[in-house]
């Protein structure tokens, strides 16, 4: 199912970012471009087939294609891992709704690599779901209540609090994982969907960023998620 959100209007709602160069990491269908703007944009996903259909959409704008391998999005295809040629002077890195889907290796990993990329001053603002707001966390179950409607409150007992913990749902067979570490893990197929939620204290602290709430603003998917601002120094 893709769902279409104004993210361009999340992150505004943090930093103005019309007139700037802003990367967006794990760009989707270009959601940040369902409002016009102004500045520079560079579009990146996993996905080779959308960042094909970006360029017919918006050749206007450069798209760049990460052959990454993930656990939820793409997971069967050859993969190299290979970190993509971004371009450098990025004022912000956006990654909206794209680290709620990794592990914490991954994130931490990703965003040092993205601040070789961001100019002095820049920031990156990456979007988590939050493991100590009971409402919350409510929330987004109800976003996929064909995998989890029923099971609402023994997932938020195991997950409130947690530095980070990951929740897992076979989509066949509805077997409901929780895990606190995903290293040992085998590789998903895309039969498995998957949730991340961090502790912001200790996200912010692990990542030495500041969390950002600005899920008042909205109502739907946008609500659910808060903001790691990771800013580079002038």
């Amino acid at each position: 199912m893709y769902l279409k959100y104004d993210v361009k209007k999340y992150f505004n709602a943090i930093k103005a970012l019309d007139s700037t160069k802003v990367l967006d990491f794990g760009c989707n269908h270009a959601n940040f471009l369902n409002e016009k703007f102004t500045g520079e944009y560079i579009g990146l996903d996993i996905d080779s087939r959308i960042i094909k259909n970006n360029k017919k959409t918006y050749p206007q704008h450069q798209w760049i294609h990460y052959n990454k391998y993930n656990y939820q999005y793409n997971c069967e295809y050859s993969t190299t891992d290979d970190w993509p040629d971004i371009p450098t002077g990025i004022e912000t890195a956006v990654a909206f709704s794209v680290f709620t889907h990794t592990t914490f290796d991954e994130f931490s990993y990703t965003t040092n690599k993205l601040k070789l990329h961001i100019a002095p001053g820049g920031d990156i603002l990456a979007t988590f779901f939050s493991s100590i707001d009971q409402d919350s966390i409510y929330k987004i179950l109800s976003h996929r209540q064909e995998y989890f409607s029923g099971h609402e409150n023994y997932i938020v007992e195991k997950i409130l609090n947690k530095d980070v913990v990951y929740l897992c749902v076979n989509t066949i067979s509805n077997q409901i994982l929780i895990f606190d570490n995903m290293k040992d893990l085998p590789k998903f197929s895309n039969h498995m969907y998957f949730l991340t939620f961090y502790n912001d204290e200790w996200l912010s602290t692990t990542l030495q960023g500041q969390v950002v709430d600005v899920t008042d603003n909205f109502t739907n998917i946008m609500s659910t998620q808060k903001c790691l601002r990771l800013s580079i120094p002038h």
